[in-house]
């Protein structure tokens, strides 16, 4: 931040500064953008490369604030207020899991608060607005571009899924036309979607270890449990807690995932606990290519066995 701090500093006490110095000033508040593009050739490791471009994240959240806060007097309507919602957004996406993990779609608030950040730049310098303005847009896109293809082509944020086995594969679902991935995900999920379909009524609930929310855009039913994914991030529930809802919810089906491609330890382990717990209610129907159905025990059932 400290040479993005100089330039603007620089360009602001010097608002009728020379051609040569505009771009110097601007050379100095581009250079921490530049540093993920320049750390390509320094680094081949793609987790180290992330973490220079994920860097540029505290960058701009101070300098939007500061400029905001600056700019909230000579600003009317939305563009003074705009600020203000980018960030208190990118803060609730950061509290839910970090700065790491909550890079899925937060990357265009970041265009727009860097767009904001270079029209208040603009401003310090009026009479070289031009030669500041041009260049710091430039070279801030052309070292966001080079540095977030690397980031999208390694694949990094993904590492946990299982993408590259197998041939590829694609939807014959019309819900799911243009649906293709590699592997045998898509011909095992239109198997239980075709089962679904024949041998489960769309008036009953479905409880899905451990979580495939397509099923139900794929089918059209109405999930009836709260919790789509139970994995540790999106599911506030214990193993004891789901048991409980499942009854009251009426969860008269349950269908477990074999092989995940999601390769993440805590979800197994959480699958397995809950499925200790469910097992004492569901007995199971049919073993499917990936799935496992079950059917929830009806009274009748535990009489006759006992």
């Amino acid at each position: 931040i400290i040479p993005f701090a100089v330039g603007s500093c620089m360009l602001w006490l010097n608002r009728s500064a020379s051609r040569a110095l505009a771009l110097l000033s601007t050379l100095l508040m581009s250079a921490p953008f530049a540093w993920p593009a320049i750390y390509l050739l320094v680094e081949h490791d793609p987790s180290e490369r992330a973490e220079r471009l994920l860097g540029l994240w505290p960058l701009v959240i101070v300098v939007s604030l500061v400029l905001a806060i600056v700019s909230v007097r000579r600003g009317s309507g939305v563009a003074s207020v705009m600020p203000f919602v980018l960030l208190a957004t990118v803060q609730g996406a950061f509290l839910s899991q970090q700065l790491w993990g909550s890079t899925y779609a937060t990357w265009p608030l970041w265009i727009i608060l860097v767009a904001n950040v270079i029209a208040a730049i603009s401003s310090l310098g009026r009479s070289r607005a031009t030669w500041t303005t041009i260049p710091l847009a430039c070279l801030i896109s052309a070292s966001t571009l080079m540095a977030g293809a690397a980031y999208a082509w390694s694949h990094e944020r993904l590492d946990y899924a299982n993408l590259s086995d197998g041939a590829m594969a694609h939807s014959r679902l019309t819900e799911l036309r243009g649906l293709s991935m590699r592997g045998d995900w898509i011909a095992s999920f239109e198997e239980l979607v075709n089962y679904a379909e024949r041998e489960i009524p769309r008036d009953e609930g479905i409880l899905m270890l451990p979580g495939e929310d397509l099923f139900y855009y794929a089918t059209g039913r109405r999930p009836r449990f709260p919790v789509l994914m139970f994995d540790y991030t999106v599911d506030p529930y214990t193993a004891d807690e789901i048991r409980e809802l499942a009854r009251e919810r009426d969860i008269r089906w349950l269908i477990v995932k074999q092989e995940l491609q999601i390769e993440e330890e805590q979800v197994k382990q959480f699958k397995v606990e809950l499925m200790e717990l469910l097992e004492e209610n569901f007995e199971r129907v049919e073993s499917l290519d990936n799935y496992e159905v079950y059917r929830r025990k009806e009274p009748e059932d535990k009489d006759d066995r006992e």
